[in-house]
């Protein structure tokens, strides 16, 4: 709410009485005031609510509590944006950190489309996750997580992308069943049949769902002596991209590695007897 007038526009005129009732009022009404210079500790009864031009913090701004911004947009110019270690942050608009770092010591999510254009951190207790595509910029911009980081939409990276100490990129990998079957590159990276998994002549399409330029996926057998082959075949049009055939025992892998380009999946290597 809004402090209500003690008297209507116009009233106060020369000569009027002031009435002690009235200056309880205006007294009452001031001890409710933010102090906007030496500041203080606020427990208002309802949310404030700023709209119209907004509100801008040239200096540290802190969130004690949960930090729910639902449609809105955060932008850091030049300071540190940090939670506590206590508290989540859950972004639903836009967040764009031009400047100042940013780190988060708890769960943080980003609806919107967050652009970090120096250094992003997050603590070993926090999970950052990003439904959107998320933009890492500048030669000094580094995206720091210590612990969970989940990655649902895009992620570009216009720099070099470096795994150091026991990290790792890790592939999605799923075994083939005694079945014909379509794969994409949304659900599988590598395909391996294991020995004695086929009964029958089998073939693996690949479909172009999710597929970009640069996808690539692995389907192999490994010392698999069973007598039928495998034929992959490209779901649009049912070109053979390869077959692989019945191995020998002893021989090892035999498998191919397509790659997703302008003209559709295409093989890039393949090992065994063709």
């Amino acid at each position: 709410m809004t402090f209500l007038r003690i008297r209507s526009p116009g009233a106060w005129i020369n000569g009027s009485t002031v009435q002690p009732s009235e200056f309880e009022a205006i007294d009452d009404t001031l001890s409710k005031c933010v102090d906007g210079d030496a500041g203080g500790s606020y427990a208002p009864s309802a949310r404030l609510i700023f709209g119209g031009a907004g509100v801008q913090f040239d200096g540290p701004a802190a969130a004690i509590f949960n930090a729910d911004i639902s449609a809105g947009h955060i932008a850091a110019a030049s300071q540190q944006v940090t939670s506590s270690t206590l508290h989540d942050v859950a972004v639903d608009g836009d967040a764009d950190f031009s400047v100042g770092n940013v780190e988060f010591h708890n769960t943080v999510q980003f609806f919107g489309t967050p652009e970090f254009r120096n250094g992003f951190t997050t603590g070993t207790a926090g999970t950052a996750t990003f439904n959107r595509p998320v933009r890492v910029e500048a030669a000094a911009g580094t995206l720091t997580n210590l612990a969970t980081l989940v990655q649902t939409g895009a992620a570009q990276i216009g720099g070099t992308l470096s795994v150091t100490g026991t990290g790792q990129i890790i592939s999605r990998v799923v075994n083939a069943t005694d079945a014909d079957t379509h794969y994409n590159a949304v659900t599988h990276q590598v395909v391996q049949c294991p020995p004695s998994t086929l009964g029958a002549n089998r073939t693996w399409w690949i479909d172009e769902l999710g597929a970009v330029v640069g996808s690539r996926l692995e389907l192999s057998r490994l010392n698999d002596t069973s007598a039928f082959d495998v034929t992959v075949r490209r779901d649009t049009d049912s070109v053979v991209l390869a077959t692989l055939h019945t191995g020998i025992s002893g021989e090892g892998l035999r498998s191919v590695e397509i790659i997703y380009t302008t003209s559709g999946w295409r093989v890039l290597h393949f090992h065994g007897a063709p």
